[in-house]
């Protein structure tokens, strides 16, 4: 039977990674890309994540004969199956999308240039709506490149048609170009991003994964363990 305490313990655990991720939503709502308060939106909810994992986990072993049971074996192998390609799915698709963004950070950081690009336009996306669907373009030699930012109505109140914004560019391709400076500290918050997008997909899914295979294998051990006796040696794996 479970103890009071320990019972205690899940049930904060699975509050805590819960209010980690009302944190990270609310942290990360309206936070520009690539700021520090994007990365600790990321950070608090991979925490959140990995607590709530841990939580939920924790309640369901009692239960984990039950799910090795003859009648659900099947059932809990598909799940397996899906946690692992969660964890790659995720893992994976962040791995891909934020490297390839990271490599074009650290080339504009080595290779780039900056220049001004002027705002042509600032459009409202829809009626009644707080975005607004702003404009812009600059000149690298005889390329020009545009662009469009969605801001909200606060975020351009000291934009006017004209107004400058920094670009930075790479010289041999223009169209690969962020808004702003580049410098060592942007890269190393996008790296540390990238690090959290893996680590997301282990939280959501590899954490329930890693407890059902050693739910699985302590199973097995007692089993055989029932199967040996007393002061039998237990069979090969």
């Amino acid at each position: 039977m479970r103890e009071p305490g320990t019972r205690t313990r899940q049930a904060l655990l699975i509050a805590l990674g819960a209010a980690g991720l009302a944190g990270a939503n609310a942290l990360s709502t309206g936070a520009a890309p690539e700021s520090s308060r994007d990365l600790s939106g990321l950070a608090l909810e991979v925490l959140g994540a990995a607590l709530l994992a841990l939580g939920l986990c924790g309640l369901l072993l009692p239960r984990a004969q039950l799910l090795w049971s003859r009648d659900l074996r099947v059932a809990t192998q598909a799940l397996r199956l899906m946690l692992l390609l969660g964890v790659a799915a995720v893992s994976g698709f962040g791995l891909a999308l934020g490297g390839s963004d990271f490599q074009e950070l650290r080339a504009l950081q080595a290779e780039g240039r900056t220049t001004e690009a002027q705002i042509t336009t600032i459009q409202t996306v829809r009626v009644r709506s707080e975005m607004r669907d702003v404009g812009y373009a600059f000149r690298a030699g005889s390329v020009v490149v545009t662009g469009h930012l969605d801001l909200t109505h606060n975020e351009i109140k000291n934009l006017r048609m004209g107004t400058p914004l920094t670009v930075t560019y790479l010289p041999s391709h223009p169209k690969t170009y962020r808004i702003g400076y580049v410098d060592g500290g942007r890269v190393m918050r996008r790296g540390a991003m990238l690090a959290l997008f893996v680590m997301r997909g282990f939280a959501w899914f590899g954490l329930p994964f890693l407890y059902l295979e050693t739910q699985r294998r302590r199973l097995q051990r007692d089993r055989r363990a029932v199967v040996s006796g007393p002061g039998q040696p237990l069979p090969a794996k």
